[in-house]
């Protein structure tokens, strides 16, 4: 990176405490790394601090932390010295902290210049625990090697983590590294529960935690599923790791297209464990991409007996019975499916600088996404397109807007369960839906109307006569005691549905409103009588995209960044392009009704695809995931020689062209493995 931040304290030192005072809260990934340079100011006898974030560096040993803080040393024109004995008498010191999410702690390398040699201690996060100081233990230095790979893969694509100032380089320089990356992920597996997972896991466990998200993402990215799966079999014969990552093996076979294999896997697991219920899930999703729901049924159904808590394994069988048509059964299997809460993150707030200084690279730039970076600033942190638009624009938006939007910051299960009922209300319409809820759920009104009819049925029973004695062979009509028991009966063969289930119901009613609006006005009227601002513009893309009108929201999304870049919008559209090519016969099944417009040409993913990476290497982001897989199937469908020219013919007036044939060359040298 040819340019680096600088985030200057308030109070000398506060990172760092600020830093240590967290350290007994983190529970999962940890902050990204922090680089702190000293500078003594001889005018005021006094020192100050300047900061800046980091992730992908090498932090296996020492060199690649020492090497960075001389760079960063020595680039700071900010370091004056009166004289060398000046120098020498307040020398400027460097500190670099990598967390450690797997012994919870804080790795510190601290550098003096000029010509100190270096010093290193971990700090427990544990306040019982001594600071360690000089020699560090080989696991220290391969966890925390293995914690900031992890951080690097995970956070390069999530604002919500992301930090001001933060450098994202490339933690894979060349096929040797990646595969050390393997080694070092691999050897690590068993204590993946150590470092969280995401919330649509009730918890972290062996087969589902951030480890193995991040070990699946980079050898997807660098076609290394099968070194991965060798060095898995490897230590698991060496007794290294227990033998139960059967259902890992089997997710990267069919990751690199070895079907054959991966069903013999399958096969031998389940003859070992008939209730491995991911192992029985993931069968069930292999056969639904087979176009075989009905066969599907049987594994998916034995999945959630075997994890009746497992939120995966009920949405597995709520697409199973959507794909065979039988939308009472999801809507049941729906309403079955656990929600989780979401568990504590470890995001904080940026701390506030009393200055700072964010200079452009020297490449990578496109003046008109850049110019939209200086305008809205470095947006990092928890929110989306609403938390950081300009709150003149947002004062513009219809409120309604405003409303759905808040309504459906869903969390990550919940959000999962929403878009099943968009995905069933897009295929079988709202009208029909709430049909079938009827139908399916008890339903408020006809709760209390049974509740009155069966305590008219219970008085009935007491007549005077037969309170009395008097009238015990008089004939009475059985007629409303049998309307009654009938009425009685239906409300017994149903369900209660949900108050969460409920609450979405209200959520899509709202959302599908403004959306089917915008349709009927986008019939009936002119595009140019259509008024919005960029803002209403992405926000009825997104009421789109939830609710599966996939046409209008490739549409407004479009518009949106017609009318100015906007990153939030850039990424829903990518992300979308990626879904429809990795998982195309899933997506038509979902989206049957889907209309050509919901696809993306290549030309405009491409041309997207460049402006989100002008906008990451602005704020030093060298290293997107999403921007690699985009550019990965752009490569497999039109060729790296194609897709080069095509780039330098676009923006031959920029010099973003340099990333992205620097990012295409980095996927070449990876097809070897394929």
């Amino acid at each position: 990176m040819s340019a680096t931040p600088r985030i200057d304290e308030k109070n000398f030192g506060e990172s760092i405490g600020i830093r240590t005072n967290n350290l007994p809260q983190l529970e999962e990934l940890g902050p990204p790394d922090l680089v702190h340079l000293s500078r003594y100011h001889k005018s005021t006898n006094s020192d100050s601090g300047a900061y800046h974030y980091v992730t992908g560096l090498d932090v296996s040993a020492t060199a690649a932390p020492i090497a960075y803080l001389t760079t960063v040393q020595l680039s700071n024109t900010k370091t004056k010295t009166s004289s060398s004995a000046s120098a020498s008498a307040h020398p400027q010191v460097g500190t670099y902290c990598a967390y450690n999410c797997f012994s919870k702690g804080d790795l510190r390398i601290r550098m003096e210049f000029p010509g100190a040699v270096a010093t290193t201690q971990f700090i427990y996060a544990d306040r019982k625990k001594n600071t360690v100081h000089g020699d560090l233990k080989s696991s220290i230095w391969q966890e925390t090697t293995a914690s900031c790979l992890i951080r690097s893969v995970l956070l390069g694509d999530d604002i919500a983590r992301q930090l001001p100032g933060m450098v994202k380089f490339n933690p894979i320089a060349s096929t040797h590294s990646a595969k050390t990356a393997v080694e070092v992920l691999v050897r690590h597996l068993p204590k993946g529960p150590l470092c969280g997972a995401s919330d649509i896991h009730q918890k972290p466990t062996l087969l589902q935690n951030h480890l193995v998200d991040a070990l699946t993402r980079l050898v997807s990215l660098t076609n290394l599923q099968q070194f991965a799966i060798d060095q898995i079999d490897a230590l698991s014969a060496s007794g290294q790791i227990p033998d139960e990552f059967r259902l890992l093996k089997v997710k990267l076979l069919f990751s690199q297209n070895s079907e054959v294999e991966a069903v013999k896997e399958m096969h031998e697991g389940l003859i070992q464990n008939p209730r491995d219920g991911l192992l029985l899930n993931e069968q069930a999703k292999y056969l639904l991409s087979k176009g075989r729901p009905d066969l599907a049924l049987i594994p998916a159904t034995r999945a959630v007996e075997s994890l009746p808590a497992e939120f995966d394994c009920w949405a597995t069988l709520v697409e199973v019975h959507f794909f065979k048509l039988d939308y009472s059964s999801a809507l049941l299997a729906l309403n079955s499916c656990p929600m989780y809460s979401p568990r504590k993150k470890d995001i904080f707030k940026a701390i506030d600088p009393a200055d700072f200084s964010f200079p452009l690279p020297a490449d990578g730039s496109y003046d008109e996404i850049w110019k939209t970076a200086e305008s809205s600033g470095c947006i990092s942190g928890v929110g989306g397109p609403v938390t950081f638009a300009p709150a003149s624009e947002i004062g513009a938006v219809d409120p309604l807007f405003l409303r759905i939007y808040q309504a459906t910051l869903l969390q990550p299960t919940f959000k999962r369960a929403y878009d099943f009922l968009a995905v069933l209300t897009r295929q079988i319409g709202w009208d029909e839906l709430l049909r079938l809820r009827s139908h399916v759920f008890v339903m408020e009104d006809e709760y209390r109307i049974t509740l009155q009819e069966e305590s008219k049925s219970k008085l009935n029973l007491l007549t005077p006569e037969a309170a009395n004695g008097n009238g015990y062979n008089q004939e009475r009509s059985p007629s409303p005691r049998r309307r009654s028991s009938s009425q009685v009966e239906r409300f017994r063969k149903k369900r209660l549905c949900e108050r969460w289930l409920d609450t979405l119901f209200i959520v899509l009613y709202d959302d599908l409103r403004v959306v089917l609006k915008w349709e009927s006005d986008r019939r009936s009227l002119n595009p140019s009588d259509i008024k919005h601002s960029a803002l209403e513009w992405e926000l009825l893309g997104l009421s789109s995209f939830r609710t599966h009108h996939l046409e209008g929201g490739v549409s407004a999304l479009k518009t949106c960044l017609n009318a100015r870049f906007d990153i939030f919008a850039a990424t829903v559209l990518l992300n979308h392009y990626v879904e429809t090519q990795k998982n195309g016969d899933r997506f038509k099944g979902l989206n049957s009704k889907a209309r050509k417009e919901a696809f993306l040409d290549a030309d405009y993913v491409l041309e997207l695809v460049t402006k989100v990476a002008a906008w990451n290497y602005r704020w030093y982001g060298d290293f997107s995931p999403l921007v690699l897989d985009v550019l990965k199937l752009l490569v497999e469908y039109r060729g790296t020689v194609s897709l080069s020219s095509t780039v330098h013919s676009k923006f031959d007036k920029e010099t973003i062209p340099v990333v992205i044939d620097r990012d295409i060359a980095w996927l070449e040298q990876f097809e070897v493995e394929i």
